[in-house]
């Protein structure tokens, strides 16, 4: 890649420090150059990469205290991508808010579906369940509708009112996923990326194989959660006796 921007950039060696990233390939998403780098080299065209100071009635003013005269100027401010279904009124159990629950951009879920204290609630494209390393959403929302379905069904074979993950269950996925993604390129030293929270933990990607996490998904183990019969609320309610 490195080779390619140098190739591409032979009449203009001043363009090849700027737009070679200081972070390694897949650390943000992959563009294919459509033009981009001919378009550089346009005599018309000028590549700042210094930070802009403030804006003024006519343009902006650069760190380096230069005045850019603009037509248009394009705000690309980027995803908040960490707040996810916390920006919803979902209330569980006791009154408890999924916003409080994921708040500080750190978002959590078992498999990125289920969340301790919010009975019988799926999420679909949950916390670290993105696929920055490819794949297709269709696959991922197939395979999380083949696990949620599979509960329910489990649900009405078995007499279960409710399942509701266990909050030891999802921590230890949790510490699983950041340790997975301590070796990933999300947290190389120099890589700035939005799906980080303001504590340096990725709640956005996955960290496993597409295949893995399918394998993770196939079947629901109600082991993982804290399960209410039917039967023990009709047990606990006064039988009412017709006259």
């Amino acid at each position: 890649m490195a080779d390619y921007i140098a190739e591409k950039l032979s009449d203009r060696p001043d363009l090849i420090d700027k737009c070679t990233p200081t972070y390694p390939p897949f650390g943000k998403r992959i563009l294919i150059d459509n033009g981009w780098f001919d378009t550089l080299c346009e005599p018309h065209v000028e590549l700042v990469t210094d930070g802009i100071d403030h804006f003024t009635p006519t343009g902006c003013v650069t760190a380096d205290g230069v005045a850019h005269e603009l037509d248009v100027m394009i705000m690309a401010t980027g995803f908040t991508v960490t707040n996810l279904a916390a920006r919803l009124n979902v209330t569980g159990r006791n009154g408890r808010r999924l916003a409080d629950d994921w708040a500080h951009e750190n978002p959590t879920a078992h498999l990125g579906i289920t969340v301790p204290e919010f009975p019988n609630f799926f999420v679909m494209y949950g916390p670290n369940t993105n696929m920055g390393h490819g794949g297709s959403g269709i696959w991922l929302a197939e395979t999380q509708t083949h696990y949620i379905t599979k509960c329910i069904v489990n649900m009405a074979d078995e007499g279960v009112e409710t399942v509701e993950v266990r909050p030891e269950v999802r921590r230890a996925y949790t510490e699983r996923i950041d340790e997975m993604h301590e070796q990933l390129i999300w947290t190389h030293e120099g890589t700035r990326t939005y799906y980080r929270n303001q504590f340096g933990k990725v709640r956005s990607p996955m960290p496993f194989r597409l295949v893995d996490y399918w394998l993770m998904t196939r079947e629901p183990d109600f082991d993982d959660f804290i399960v209410t019969a039917i039967e023990s609320k009709a047990a606990a309610e006064p039988d009412v006796v017709a006259s």
